[in-house]
């Protein structure tokens, strides 16, 4: 069943949509083989919420580069909710830097293993809540359920103009 088909049943104790996480739309990944892959963090501002240097504006994605594929994860908040998707290749759309791209390192994992991990998510159809449950939050369970270690962006990290700034100003001083 469609995931915009069904009816969103809401359950208000626990915040979550009610037939989730089994109903919404997913595609398995059926590859078991455990090879090396490189993951790095992209990240892209929220249109029209992102303020310059705001790291909790910034919508977050994770790709998964195996030598013969490449696979994408991250949330996206239809219809309120943190929902989950995926797609081979790098994330697409036009407002993703390169330049942001953090890799994060290397690991043995399938892309089996990702893509479950990704389908069995705690966070997944939560409501979405800027700055508390979000893309960078789900992300955050993500990597851990893989035993992938996130690193700490700073906010320098995040915006390169917020870095070119801090150290004008640090170097007035």
């Amino acid at each position: 069943m469609s995931f915009a088909a069904t009816s969103l049943a809401f359950s208000e104790a626990s915040g979550r949509l009610a037939q989730c996480p089994d109903d919404f739309e997913w595609q398995g990944d059926y590859d078991k083989e455990v090879r090396n892959c490189e993951v790095s963090l992209w990240t892209r501002p929220i249109i029209g919420l992102s303020e310059p240097g705001d790291p909790q504006t910034k919508h977050w994605a994770l790709t998964f580069e195996w030598s013969d594929r490449i696979a994408t994860y991250e949330t996206n908040s239809t219809s309120g909710y943190l929902i989950p998707k995926w797609c081979d290749g790098k994330p697409r759309g036009k407002h993703w830097d390169i330049k942001l791209v953090r890799k994060i390192g290397s690991y043995s994992l399938s892309p089996n293993t990702v893509n479950s991990t990704a389908k069995a998510n705690r966070l997944n159809c939560n409501k979405y809540l800027l700055g508390h449950m979000n893309s960078q939050q789900w992300a955050s369970v993500f990597t851990k359920d893989l035993c992938i270690e996130m690193p700490v962006l700073t906010v320098a990290e995040e915006d390169p103009l917020c870095a070119m700034a801090a150290t004008a100003v640090g170097s007035i001083m």
